[in-house]
């Protein structure tokens, strides 16, 4: 989860109220945001934020913006773009490679170093999360005074030249995606281009190398910059936009004016940013199905005002609600109800018995997923618990496995949910390399679900219940390891046998699958040493993972 490090004083200024120095009394406040209290030094305040779905929020001005209604509940907050000269065309063949691009001016800018500091945060947040380490998404701010329209959005030769940011000498495209710190990091997004994208103004002066590198004039922006421009690129329309409206919001919240682009793609022209806010309507009846509460709408309207919402008409069986434009987590009706759930506290709703018309019986697969678990707690392991969505890096990359059919979240706000897992091993080697500084031996298990691709099922997947063991200690091997396999098995009374086999996560001749009945239920081994060091892991770690 991401963690926002920031001023207490400057929060306190963005909301404009003071606010409790004590952790239990911000976590109550903050709890309405899906955040906790970290810790606080000073005037140093570190904020754990828990909602991967909501972006706007991890910065320090949207923050503040979504705590302001939570204190006063105050209404949403009227954003809109002034109109300005400025205009991006968009060249041939762009389409191709990087498509999409929005763009803003921000005019009477006030920046201090504090705010330099908090922008930059937000922007490799944005750029990592929402941006997919840039492949998506990606944020370039420049100097608007030095910068002559129309800029022109195009594709050019990989030896053209120009200083990039933090260099003195002109060098080519090619030689920053080699020889710069952001070309190594992101190169491989623009690799196999014939040419590459950039942005540059009528006077030939380029201001950046998409999804690369500003240049170090036009984008160079310090304390004394009133003016900037922005502009965001990708290969995804809606997140291209809602993070260019996240950015230059956040510069609105410190008194800077949005001034809206024309994007000209030739056939049809684009005013960018959109800050209009959307419309819903949300039945009462459905919210105190939901919540199990009796409210009449005129109870609602101060609900939703404390969540940010406004509301433009209240009919007695339902509300005509409007949603500000930085909430692109709200997509149903449901979110709506879920916000107002936590604006009357959770903990005021009256629990009550649940009513089934039938007894209720543990299934087949708890009953050996429990059994399971005692087994391995009594053999001396400690139970883990991970997310079944995960990076698509995790299961591929890490696990040095070039290719497999995955089932992916068709937009994910995160970078940490793009799949569903298809088996546990990734997750539990991911906690082993979060726990490195933790003393050995680690002998650890999880008993959870993956999701597998099935064609023969009607929506094409299949949801697997999985046990996966591991240890990881200087003496860790397959001895070891089969070990535990063989309590287990003996524990159940189940009769297996093993047939070796290759595969890219495990050492050759130190792996097998593991059969039962003649099916293959997982595999067991030692994990090879390229894997080890792909998750920073510096002793060996021999695992087992089968089917329950």
């Amino acid at each position: 989860m991401p963690v926002m490090e920031i001023s207490f004083k400057d929060l306190e200024k963005l909301v404009k109220k003071p606010l409790p120095r004590k952790s239990d009394a911000l976590w109550d406040i903050f709890s309405n945001l899906k955040s906790e209290v970290e810790n606080i030094e000073g005037d140093n305040l570190k904020i754990e934020l828990t909602d991967t779905n909501r972006p706007d929020l991890w910065c320090v001005e949207g923050f503040a913006r979504s705590l302001k209604t939570i204190i006063s509940s105050g209404k949403v907050p009227d954003y809109y773009a002034k109109s300005s000269n400025s205009t991006v065309v968009v060249g041939k063949g762009i389409n191709k490679v990087r498509p999409f691009i929005a763009t803003a001016v921000l005019k009477n800018v006030k920046l201090n170093d504090e705010m330099i500091k908090q922008i930059m945060q937000f922007s490799e947040r944005l750029d990592t999360t929402v941006g997919r380490k840039r492949a998506k998404t990606s944020i370039g701010i420049y100097n608007h005074h030095m910068i002559k329209f129309p800029v022109h959005y195009k594709l050019v030769s990989p030896k053209t030249k120009f200083v990039p940011l933090g260099f003195s000498e002109k060098m080519t495209m090619l030689d920053i995606l080699e020889k710069h710190p952001k070309g190594v990091e992101y190169g491989h997004i623009l690799k196999g281009l014939k040419k590459y994208p950039v942005l540059v103004d009528s006077k030939g002066k380029i201001l950046s190398m998409p999804p690369i590198i500003n240049s170090n004039d036009l984008g160079r922006v310090t304390e004394k910059t009133r003016e900037l421009f922005v502009e965001v690129t990708g290969t995804h329309k809606e997140a291209v936009k809602y993070v260019l409206n996240n950015i230059v919001l956040a510069f609105a919240d410190r008194g800077a004016t949005v001034h809206s682009s024309t994007i000209n793609y030739n056939s049809r022209k684009e005013r960018t940013p959109d800050l209009s806010n959307q419309r819903m309507q949300v039945e009462v009846s459905e919210i105190n199905r939901v919540t199990g509460l009796k409210m009449k709408s005129k109870e609602i309207v101060p609900l939703l005002s404390k969540m940010g919402y406004g509301v433009s008409r209240i009919k007695e069986s339902f509300l005509d609600i409007i949603i500000p434009c930085y909430r692109s987590d709200i997509l149903s009706e449901i979110d709506v109800i879920e916000d107002i759930a936590i604006a009357y506290g959770f903990n005021n709703i009256e629990p009550k018995k649940l009513r089934v018309p039938s007894t209720g019986e543990i299934s087949d697969i708890e009953k050996i997923s429990n059994t399971s678990r005692e087994i391995l707690v009594g053999a001396g392991f400690q139970e883990i618990t991970s997310f079944t969505l995960v990076s698509k890096e995790l299961l591929l990359n890490k696990m040095n496995v070039k290719d497999e059919d995955l089932v992916e979240v068709a937009n994910p706000l995160s970078q940490n949910a793009e799949v569903l897992r298809n088996r546990i091993l990734p997750s539990t080697l991911e906690v082993l390399e979060k726990n490195t500084h933790r003393e050995y031996p680690q002998k650890i298990f999880e008993c959870g679900d993956a999701v597998v691709c099935n064609k023969a099922r009607t929506d094409g997947t299949e949801t697997i219940r999985c046990l996966c063991s591991a240890i990881a200690d200087n003496d860790s091997d397959f001895t070891r390891i089969k070990s535990v396999l063989d309590v287990y098995m003996n524990s159940i009374g189940v009769k297996y046998v093993l047939k070796p086999v290759k595969h890219p996560s495990f050492i050759d001749g130190r792996t097998a699958e593991i059969i039962v009945d003649s099916e293959k239920i997982g595999i067991i081994g030692e994990i090879h040493p390229q894997v080890l060091e792909n998750f920073k892991i510096s002793v060996p770690v021999s695992v087992f993972e089968i089917e329950l």
